[in-house]
């Protein structure tokens, strides 16, 4: 009785030593939906969710949930060179590796633009104030918003084969050479190992609470999780369909399948666990790199937009007694550098009564569309419904156009129905011929644009 007893005693031992506490297996999927082709890159992650391209011509975004945020057509066949900024703006090489699309975080293309010679199969790094860094074949080139190339760093007698940013901000290309991010060689001797990858899986995941390995065998993908002892707690084999691509989020497990589906697995057994939390990046480098001359305009930039700040907040300042020709020049310098001064001339179009400033302020927040805060928006919003104000005709359509361009930028809903509500007004205004047509058809694009993202 008592060898019996003895028995099953190390049975239970057995059981609680060999199976963890929380091992769960994951079998169905908890949702799944059908693209219109194979996934050809690796799902990026973005702050909604994430997006990944097909061989069916389609950019497609969806949520850690599985509810699809939108479905665009792509002009050209996409490549796996798939990326996207802190801003969830979109980049993507094409499968040819001659051209480079931009679109907004609706997956709306903003542009395209035609390279001067073919990208390397090397990921494209986004920076931190909206640029991209792109290896070609013999070249890294940093790229605009506007898509102008601000800068090219020739690489002689070198295939690139990696692109990493590090920590600083800096480039590392093929691990023994160092750029700036304003294109100034830093070093080229030795091998970094500081390299900051943006990358959002690899073949072992360190989290808070548990590490998961992802194996390939036989055209097939498992993902295990193990405890800081090593100790398996689970694991997911996607079996039969061959899997290309996996995911893992702090709930979920993503996997893209070659018969086109895209399926989630939750894990929310496991308690407290925490995985590939989104890096946080600063808005713009910290460091001064040498005496780039990129780097100068920049700070150029700034001090004009903050001194036409400054003599705006002066009321014994008026336009008589300040340089307005500087102050145009620096707002249309702003408009074609690429960068993010979207809270300096936002202030300058809330506060400015210098109809020509005003109106060249406009002009580079249209030129670019680029209003992550909101704040370009707010403040032309409140100057077009200034009952006391009246405008001249020019300035009443860069009102109107400046609206319209950071609504087709940005995709964001909330705006389009806002636009809509401050252009409405203008296409009744008493006597103005003009501003009527020009505020009819743009509301009009902003309807049509309205009912495209209820679509989706």
């Amino acid at each position: 009785m008592k060898k019996a007893s003895s028995c099953i005693l190390f049975l239970i031992f057995l059981i609680f030593c060999v199976f963890p506490l929380y091992s769960i297996e994951l079998t169905a999927p908890d949702w799944e939906f059908v693209a219109d082709g194979v996934s050809v890159s690796q799902p990026v992650r973005t702050s909604w969710g994430f997006v990944t391209v097909t061989d069916g011509r389609s950019l497609i975004g969806w949520t850690e949930s599985g509810e699809k945020r939108f479905h665009q057509m792509l002009k050209r066949k996409p490549s796996e060179l798939l990326c996207a900024d802190s801003s969830d703006f979109i980049w993507n090489v094409s499968y040819d590796r001659q051209y480079l699309s931009y679109f907004n975080p609706d997956g709306v293309l903003l542009w395209e633009k035609k390279l001067d010679a073919r990208s390397a199969a090397v990921m494209p790094v986004p920076g931190r104030d909206g640029r991209l860094f792109l290896a070609l074949e013999n070249a890294v080139i940093c790229v605009d918003i506007n898509g102008k190339t601000v800068w090219s760093y020739e690489i002689n007698g070198s295939q690139i084969l990696s692109l990493y940013e590090k920590a600083d901000g800096s480039l590392l290309i093929n691990g023994n050479m160092c750029l700036s991010p304003f294109g100034e060689l830093l070093s080229e001797s030795g091998t970094d190992t500081e390299s900051s990858v943006n990358s959002s899986v690899s073949d072992f995941i360190h989290s808070e609470t548990c590490d998961f390995r992802i194996t390939s065998s036989s055209g097939s993908k498992e993902v295990t999780a193990y405890d800081f002892d090593g100790k398996e707690l689970w694991r997911k084999a996607f079996t039969p369909e061959k899997v290309l691509y996996v995911v893992i989020t702090d709930s979920t497990i993503i996997a893209l399948s070659e018969s086109w589906t895209i399926a989630g697995y939750t894990y929310s057994s496991i308690p407290s666990h925490a995985v590939l939390k989104v890096p946080e990046q600063n808005a713009l480098y910290e460091s001064v790199y040498g005496t780039s001359s990129v780097e100068k305009n920049y700070r150029t930039i700034v001090s004009g937009l903050k001194r036409i700040i400054t003599v705006i907040n002066r009321s014994s300042v008026n336009a008589s007694t300040r340089d307005v020709f500087h102050d145009m020049q620096t707002l249309q310098k702003a408009q074609n550098a690429g960068y993010d001064f979207s809270s300096l001339i936002a202030e300058i179009i809330m506060k400015e009564n210098d109809p020509g400033v005003l109106q060249t302020a406009l002009f580079a927040a249209a030129g670019t569309g680029r209003d992550p805060d909101g704040l370009i928006f707010d403040a032309v919003e409140a100057r077009v419904s200034y009952p006391s104000f009246r405008y001249d005709d020019g300035l009443y359509a860069a009102f109107i156009d400046a609206l319209f361009n950071i609504c087709v930028t940005s995709g964001d809903k909330e705006r389009i129905v806002r636009a809509k509500k401050t252009v409405t007004p203008l296409v009744t205004l008493f006597n103005r011929t003009l501003v009527q047509k020009h505020a009819a058809e743009v509301l009009e694009k902003l309807i049509i644009m309205e009912k495209g993202n209820n679509s989706q």
